[in-house]
């Protein structure tokens, strides 16, 4: 479980640090509401598809880096959590995210 969380944290890092202006850290936000934050920066489906329509097939998509149909959906805090996020289980980019 640890380790699934550290890869989730070390994935919502690599969407942020791709930004070009340094994030302002609020150091009162907990763990919880960082991965909020973060999450909504995340393109939905929809948004995913149309600013990447090559990669949509027969309405399935695919990792726009690494091409692969392979992609996993996980909880942003939990199993449960009803906010998803999609990435690729090839090269572990962030895709898209949704709600149950």
């Amino acid at each position: 479980m640890i380790n699934i969380l550290g890869q989730i944290n070390l994935m919502l890092a690599n969407l942020v640090g791709k930004r070009k202006s340094k994030p302002v850290v609020n150091k009162n936000l907990t763990v919880n509401q960082s991965k909020a934050q973060a999450y909504d920066k995340i393109l939905t489906r929809q948004e995913y598809q149309t600013k990447f329509p090559n990669f949509c097939n027969d309405n399935h998509l695919v990792c726009r880096d690494c091409q692969s149909q392979d992609i996993k959906e996980w909880g942003l805090t939990s199993r449960d959590d009803e906010k998803r996020v999609h990435s690729c289980s090839h090269c572990g980019q962030v895709l898209w995210r949704s709600e149950k």
